[in-house]
């Protein structure tokens, strides 16, 4: 079955104006749900694959399955023979990769941007620490914060995703900050803040657009043992430590003695 969809899609890539040659096929739905309905299956209709994370990418002459370790076995399965799976992974040091996806965070949760910016524009701030070395993860970067609705809610995003091109940021909208990376068969580890817009404050206003940045709403330390500090610049640890500093002021009315003991180690500033 899978296989007669792939053919038929192929053939209405080849009609469409202009032609397509390629298209790429996300798990997802158009509101980014956590849980798609069985209308939106759109990857599983096209290649049988029925796991829960994946891309498909399918041309005239290839299709080709994104997934990771979980679903290994079970894609092998699922998947035709026209099928490719491709299998996420890479093979850094934990401390390395923890460093760099550290930078990608704190990179985008302090970016400054001109109003009108999309999430699109914004996606590579947090990926190119991990790009100097060959990395990247595979989901988006960011997504809104439903208060009724979904989990994940838009319409905007920070993504890589095409999507993410159509709504541009803009002040009182909240969304997270949560690069990642995983390594198949061993670990994996992301990194999430949830951010509001708000009006940035600059020096200057280039031709008048206004600016934009991030205000913090999630308190919570991060954990220092997975830390390279050498690989971290002057500034990305002074942001550390502001922001630990910010957690033990904001957290410590709400915890007890036990708790607090915990917090103050590990909001204990550190040294490059």
């Amino acid at each position: 079955m899978a296989d007669e969809t792939l053919a038929a899609l192929r053939s209405l890539m080849a009609s469409h104006s202009p032609k397509l040659d390629a298209l790429v096929v996300p798990s997802e739905d158009y509101h980014q749900s956590e849980y798609v309905s069985a209308r939106d299956r759109r990857r599983e209709f096209v290649s049988g694959f029925t796991g829960s994370a994946g891309l498909a990418l399918v041309t005239a002459n290839e299709a080709l399955l994104w997934t990771d370790g979980r679903y290994f076995l079970q894609a092998e399965q699922e998947l035709s023979k026209q099928w490719k799976l491709m299998r996420m992974g890479e093979d850094p040091a934990v401390d390395i990769w923890m460093a760099d996806v550290l930078k990608g965070h704190i990179g985008l949760g302090n970016a400054r941007f001109p109003t009108g910016t999309t999430g699109h524009i914004l996606d590579v701030l947090a990926r190119l620490p991990l790009w100097k070395y060959g990395l990247d993860y595979r989901h988006g970067t960011g997504h809104g914060i439903g208060s009724y609705l979904n989990v994940h809610e838009g319409p905007h995003q920070i993504s890589f995703r095409p999507a993410a091109r159509n709504v541009a940021l803009q002040p009182s909208m909240t969304v997270t900050d949560e690069p990642g990376y995983y390594e198949d068969g061993n670990f994996g580890i992301r990194l999430e803040n949830v951010l509001i817009v708000k009006e940035g404050d600059t020096q200057f206003n280039f031709g008048d657009r206004g600016y934009l940045s991030f205000e913090h709403i999630t308190w919570a330390p991060y954990q220092k043992k997975l830390m390279d500090v050498s690989l971290l610049v002057p500034e990305e640890v002074e942001w550390l430590n502001n922001y630990h500093s910010k957690c033990r002021e904001i957290l410590a009315p709400h915890l007890n003695a036990s708790e607090m003991e915990w917090l103050k180690k590990a909001t204990e500033p550190i040294r490059a």
